[in-house]
């Protein structure tokens, strides 16, 4: 057991939206001095319990002397940058600079103190040699729900609305997080998703015991807001929606709008499951393989949920599908609706191209609309308009989605058609699809096996993978066709992105 001492400070590090200011209310609930914070507000209403004047001055500054954002966001130092800027001197003065402000906010130069920042991670080579005796505490969170959060949050979405640019971002941050590992420091990683959605606080025990902080359960239980942590929703799969790129945010916000001016109907959670089988249909190659084996299911009562251009390609086969499902926003994919059938139900997100609603009313089809995690301010919305369905989390792609729409259904028995996350033979769909044609193509290896895929199949396949990590012991799952998800599965593998092979 560790006794702090003003020589041993605890800093608190990891990348926003990471849940650092959670854990950082628990050491300071714990008697760990943190001086003058800053204020909570609606994007982290219990507070950041960050200390504003460091924050301010000393981390702030130092990034903008080095000609990089001061938010650590849009452009960050190497470490290299950081350890050639500032002589040898730097961290004394640092120290003493830092030291003097907790002074003046009340800090009596003895008692333990804490300092929460996400920048440190930046930084640290200058703050591991002014405190050499300090403790690391590395807050993680999956990936995908630091992306969601990011994404929602007015302070953080200004910088991008792109996945890939939070995804390589965290990355970075984490890279450096284990280059200050290596240096042997004291460095305890916990996770409050842990701990929050899994119930398991078994990291933070070991940490509150290995820094002496002895009242561990009363500071968990006073500071853990589960309400305000906005991790995926019971029952659902985490996983990012990365529509908003296809479209801009201010014409899906629209989109939503219009969609919610015409009182198009919600669709809403089942009161009950239901032990019939559904089939979700995607449009990957195999398909046209197992189309005979899809007839005969339907010959025993499994119903079947269509996705995009699979519902006409099924038609064209002579089956009728019982759902179709729809998320892109692009105006050509409403002719994916021109067909539609007065015995299918079409559950559309809402940010669907306007003409859509239209559409479906003048084929007499009955349709239904969901919310689709995404770029939208949805709360604003749904309190102007009285009308709060649910977000529909859980993958990239329609075809992930389907799942979490099956679920909220009351469906746990799935068979799974078409969704391949590869091309079959340089073929990308079962049937043609030319917005498809020019995708670039990337080699990538599971297992032993190699699979030529687009970046959209593979955000699918790792979506899937995070879907069934979380998921497969609460469904049924049955797959139709060769391809890499079935792959994934029937070996137990998970996916690494590799060089492209060569001859």
């Amino acid at each position: 057991m560790t006794h702090l001492n003003h020589d041993t400070p605890v800093f608190v590090i990891g990348f926003p939206r990471s849940g650092t200011s959670l854990v950082a209310d628990m050491l300071e609930r714990a008697g760990l001095f943190a001086g003058e914070c800053v204020v909570a507000s609606p994007d982290n209403r219990h507070g950041f319990f960050e200390n504003e004047g460091i924050r301010e001055t000393v981390i702030k500054g130092m990034l903008t002397e080095m000609s990089h954002d001061p938010l650590g966001i849009s452009s960050i130092p190497t470490l290299d940058e950081v350890r050639d800027h500032w002589g040898d001197d730097e961290p004394a003065a640092l120290r003493e600079t830092v030291e003097t402000m907790l002074a003046r906010e009340g800090w009596d130069g003895e008692s333990p103190w804490m300092l929460k920042n996400c920048k440190l991670v930046l930084l640290w080579p200058l703050f591991a040699k002014a405190w050499p005796h300090a403790h690391w505490v590395f807050v993680q969170r999956p990936t995908m729900d630091i992306m969601q959060s990011c994404l929602k949050t007015k302070f953080m979405k200004q910088h991008s609305l792109k996945p890939g640019f939070w995804a390589e971002l965290i990355d970075e941050y984490y890279e450096r997080v284990e280059e200050l590992r290596l240096t042997g420091v004291d460095i305890y990683s916990v996770c409050p998703h842990d701990g929050i959605l899994g119930g398991d606080w078994s990291r933070f025990h070991a940490l509150f015991n290995d820094l002496g902080l002895l009242d561990q359960t009363g500071v968990i239980t006073e500071a853990v807001d589960p309400v305000a942590w906005h991790g995926s929703p019971e029952g659902m799969a985490p996983a990012f929606s990365w529509v908003e790129q296809n479209v801009d945010s201010e014409q899906l916000t629209k989109n939503v709008r219009f969609a919610m001016t015409h009182k198009v109907k919600e669709m809403l959670p089942a009161q009950a499951e239901t032990e019939t089988p559904l089939a979700i249909v995607c449009g990957g190659p195999s398909l046209a393989g197992q189309l005979d084996n899809l007839k005969s299911m339907i010959r025993r009562g499994t119903l079947v949920m269509a996705v995009n251009g699979t519902h006409d390609y099924l038609l064209d086969h002579g089956i009728r599908p019982r759902f179709m499902a729809m998320m892109d926003a692009r105006d050509h994919n409403v002719r994916f609706l021109e067909r539609a059938q007065r015995d299918c139900l079409y559950l559309i997100a809402s940010h669907c191209a306007m003409k859509s609603w239209a559409l479906l009313k003048k084929r007499h089809a009955p349709h239904l609309m969901w919310h689709c995690h995404s770029a939208v301010a949805l709360e604003p919305l749904m309190e102007e308009f009285n009308m709060y369905g649910p977000e529909v989390w859980g993958g990239s792609t329609i075809g992930m989605k389907c799942f979490n729409l099956g679920i909220m259904m009351g469906f746990f028995n799935f068979h799974l058609f078409g969704m391949d996350a590869c091309l079959i033979e340089s073929e990308h769909h079962a049937y043609d699809q030319v917005e498809n044609d020019a995708d670039d193509t990337m080699q990538l290896c599971a297992g032993e096996k190699w699979f030529t895929v687009s970046p959209w199949m593979l955000r699918q396949a790792t979506d899937f993978q995070d879907f069934y990590s979380s998921h497969g012991d609460r469904i049924n799952l049955s797959i139709w066709g060769e391809g890499l998800i079935k792959h994934i599965v029937a070996e137990g593998i998970k996916i690494s992105q590799q060089e492209e092979m060569t001859a």
